[in-house]
């Protein structure tokens, strides 16, 4: 608060806050609400990810990165925590970068291939029940990583998302993707490489790209926000140059 940041996006992990299923654990995440909400600070709920209870393929890894059986178990813990937390948060953000099967997403048939059928049953789910406890929230879909880079990329990730559930556009008010620059990131907002294996977009060109996905699906953009975008300054950017490429950043992204 005391450096002036208003939002922070919050990690709400349903395999912490439910260890088994019905049984919730809310202490921690009381606290960290609580100090939010007393410094000021707004809270975006990131709501994440699997269950090992809720997966028989989660269970076998112990691994809670498996997607659940039953969407209906992920969208009921949603609706747990928008009954706790709703009176002080009021913008939700599902999953995180779902289209990374090898990490956020695991599924059997594939580490890398993203299964946007099985998200969209997911979100549509945890939409209704979103909004059955609150009707004034706004729920985004989940951050996508932008870059086709060995994973399916936003763009593809979210037409397919839009093929497999016609309406989807009806289970999410927002747009959410992460923006960088081939993993990881070194390179400037601006950076532009058309010859490259895999194009490379300035920032500003990647928000029009999706929201023109968004557009040809719907008829008419939705809010678009980057709930990640940063470069890592151990290799060859300098805090300054981070410094400087956020600031840029911002005003590229409001361009678009």
């Amino acid at each position: 608060a005391a450096m002036g940041i208003g939002t922070l996006r919050h990690e709400i992990l349903w395999h912490q806050i439910e260890p088994s299923q019905g049984v919730h654990n809310w202490a921690d995440h009381d606290l960290r609400v609580d100090a939010a909400t007393a410094a000021g600070v707004e809270i975006v709920g990131l709501l994440g990810y699997g269950n090992p209870w809720a997966s028989a393929l989660g269970a076998a890894n112990n691994d809670y990165d498996y997607p659940p059986d039953d969407p209906q178990d992920f969208a009921d813990f949603g609706a747990a925590v928008v009954a706790r937390y709703g009176d002080r948060v009021s913008r939700w953000e599902i999953w995180n970068e779902q289209n990374a099967g090898y990490r956020f997403w695991k599924n059997e048939d594939s580490l890398f291939d993203g299964q946007p059928l099985e998200y969209g049953t997911l979100l549509a789910a945890t939409y209704a029940s979103i909004k059955g406890i609150d009707p004034g929230a706004t729920v985004a879909f989940g951050g996508l990583f932008y870059l086709p880079q060995v994973i399916m990329g936003a763009e593809v990730f979210l037409a397919e998302t839009y093929a497999a559930h016609p309406t989807i556009g009806q289970a999410f008010d927002v747009m959410a993707y992460h923006p960088y620059a081939l993993y990881p990131p070194v390179d400037p907002p601006e950076f532009e490489d058309l010859e490259f294996t895999i194009p490379l977009y300035p920032i500003d060109k990647t928000a029009r790209r999706m929201r023109d996905v968004v557009v040809t699906h719907e008829g008419a953009p939705k809010p678009l926000w980057v709930t990640e975008i940063g470069w890592p300054t151990e290799d060859a950017i300098t805090e300054e140059d981070h410094a400087r490429f956020l600031v840029r950043s911002h005003a590229l992204l409001l361009s678009a």
